[in-house]
């Protein structure tokens, strides 16, 4: 239920330029500068490096099957599916229902990483790292404080495994 004292405001368009303009004009007097973000095209990447992301998402996959299969004590695959760039929209449209978000930041990558993952899958894993089947949860709902610990625990390995894929040299 929202907050009574609370009050949602929807600015014009108008208002939102006046807002921007100040924004801009104290840019100007501090001496710093807005840096733009176009978040209706996604980032183009060349062959190579295209390429070159696969390779690492490939090796990821491998390394990833491993780590996690040692950590759940029992065979666990993670395969590439997909590999494709798409616009902040597009992403966002594409999150249905309850999600797990994980935002990051890894050296050498430039901007910020975002792990995605169902609650299904997250209770599911949970389930198997507190010593249960791990059967699959039929039930979609939020993670309790408890199970927010333990799937930062399972993030973390997946993060770790994700950040030594590019930290590796090419060979």
């Amino acid at each position: 239920m929202a907050d009574p004292q609370i009050k949602a405001e929807v600015l014009s368009q108008s208002e939102v330029d006046s807002l921007l303009n100040l924004v801009a004009e104290e840019a100007v007097k501090t001496g710093k500068t807005a840096q733009t973000f176009q978040f209706n095209t996604p980032a183009s990447l060349t062959t190579g490096k295209l390429r070159r992301v696969r390779i690492k998402h490939e090796e990821f996959a491998v390394n990833l099957t491993a780590e996690l299969t040692q950590l759940l004590k029992g065979e666990f695959i993670v395969r590439l599916a997909n590999l494709e760039t798409i616009s902040h929209l597009a992403l966002i449209d594409a999150l249905l229902g309850p999600t797990y978000l994980e935002m990051f930041r890894l050296e050498p990558l430039t901007g910020v990483g975002l792990l995605e993952g169902s609650p299904r899958l997250g209770l599911t894993v949970i389930s198997r790292m507190m010593g249960g089947k791990g059967q699959p949860v039929k039930e979609e709902r939020t993670f309790t404080d408890l199970e927010l610990t333990v799937m930062s625990q399972f993030v973390e390995v997946i993060l770790n495994t994700y950040a030594s894929s590019w930290q590796r040299r090419d060979q």
